[in-house]
């Protein structure tokens, strides 16, 4: 029988899942536009914007389903610690989203929106955006050995 816990955790796995692939080839694709120049990077802003758009809301519905489950599982002290560390993991990398890869995303499309030839700040932008997404591709996928892993 299908219970309240199994469809949050279905929608806590879904939701994970779109909060990490959203953004997965994004700092490539950022990249290699800009290296192309104009034209191609006429058409990067709106990806870019709905690649971390997505991310960022998939992050919020993530953390907001794992508490629920935590909850419904009886709170904190119900579960293994090893869900305390993911779970502020999450937070970490949601924080990570909003306040240093969310405002990265928004300087590259308001240079992009400037329609100058001259993309090389966008471009020194882009390498920290790449870097910081790297962090939280690696914060990710500990979470997620934190969430599989049950020796832990």
């Amino acid at each position: 029988m299908i219970t309240f816990f199994y469809i949050l955790r279905f929608f806590h796995i879904i939701s994970a899942a779109v909060w990490f692939g959203a953004v997965l080839l994004t700092p490539g694709d950022v990249r290699q536009t800009l290296e192309r120049g104009r034209p191609h990077v006429d058409g990067l802003k709106d990806r870019l914007q709905k690649s971390v758009g997505i991310s960022l809301r998939a992050g919020v519905l993530t953390v907001i389903t794992g508490f629920a489950i935590i909850m419904t599982s009886g709170g904190f002290g119900n579960v293994p610690f090893r869900i305390h560390l993911a779970m502020g993991l999450a937070i970490l990398m949601l924080g990570l989203g909003f306040m240093m890869i969310n405002p990265l995303s928004d300087a590259i499309c308001d240079i992009i929106d400037q329609k100058s030839e001259n993309l090389d700040e966008a471009k020194s932008l882009a390498t920290t955006f790449g870097a910081l997404s790297g962090v939280n591709h690696l914060l990710w996928f500990i979470t997620l050995g934190l969430m599989v892993i049950k020796s832990i």
